[in-house]
């Protein structure tokens, strides 16, 4: 039986408007029906749930982040600030260039109100080697496309910069294998969830120690049975940001239908027998 059925079926019933706003949609460019914004009774409690998920130092070091403000190029986001979102879901695409990987296009989303609040192209600041379009979905066309609708920044400095109108130190950042997206913006953050990360442990609880973490195409077909990544013209960055917060949404109020996932991954990985090697990039994307 696919494994979305197999959940929806045999979960307990989803949380009531009182919990996710079902009802209210956002369609943010990729057409997909996603979650609208949390009902204001449970945002707060929300908020306190999320960060204590936050990974901790050990944790985040161990997986790649970077953890050193004084290293070349890495910065804090800003301290307090108005108006600052408490949690922000965020997603970069990346291409090759000469000076290795950079940013090309940034995309954010409030935890909390399913609102886009950042969507811009990044000219790199190098010459690109190589648009990965398979993968970033960008393209030299597309992204002078994105200029003449003033969607564009140059440089990832300047991305960071956009995204930090929005954060400060004591936002919950959200991403799936986000070590990767903060090493493109150059920042080093501490409170953090990993929708990676998330699922991991949950698998881990039951079988012990994985060597692999699942992508984020998986995730979200098997949470709550919507396809992504599945254009021929490559990601979609606002796509996966989206995903990644309905993944989240899922893994916090409904832990039935996270443990419920994670027994049967557990079972599947007792089963192939996975070493601690991953399988690809299409394991963790």
């Amino acid at each position: 039986m696919d494994r979305f059925f197999f959940l929806l079926f045999s979960s307990p019933p989803a949380p009531s408007t009182s919990q996710i706003d079902t009802e209210i949609r956002h369609h943010i460019d990729t057409g997909k029906p996603w979650s609208g914004p949390l009902d204001k009774s449970i945002r707060q409690s929300f908020v306190e749930n999320l960060r204590s998920k936050c990974h901790s130092w050990a944790t985040l070091k161990n997986t790649g982040y970077r953890m050193d403000p004084t290293q070349k190029g890495y910065q804090h986001a800003p301290q307090g600030g108005p108006q600052k979102r408490a949690a922000v879901a965020l997603d970069c695409e990346m291409v090759q260039t000469e000076n290795g990987q950079e940013c090309v296009q940034l995309c954010a989303v409030d935890m909390i109100t399913g609102e886009a609040i950042v969507d811009v192209g990044v000219f790199p600041l190098a010459r690109v080697t190589n648009w990965v379009t398979r993968y970033s979905g960008m393209s030299w066309k597309r992204l002078k496309a994105m200029e003449k609708k003033g969607k564009t920044v140059h440089g990832w400095p300047s991305a960071r910069e956009r995204l930090f109108k929005y954060i400060n130190r004591d936002t919950v950042l959200v991403g799936h294998a986000l070590e990767n997206d903060l090493k493109t913006l150059g920042i080093v953050h501490d409170n953090i969830v990993d929708t990676s990360i998330l699922t991991k442990e949950v698998v881990e609880e039951h079988i012990g120690v994985c060597g692999r973490k699942w992508a984020l195409r998986k995730l979200t077909a098997a949470f709550v049975g919507i396809a992504i990544q599945n254009s021929s013209s490559g990601h979609d960055c606002m796509e996966d940001t989206m995903a990644t917060r309905e993944v989240l949404l899922v893994c916090l109020l409904k832990p039935d239908v996270l443990e419920q996932w994670a027994v049967e991954a557990a079972v599947e990985e007792g089963r192939v027998g996975n070493g601690p090697a991953y399988g690809g990039v299409e394991d963790f994307m």
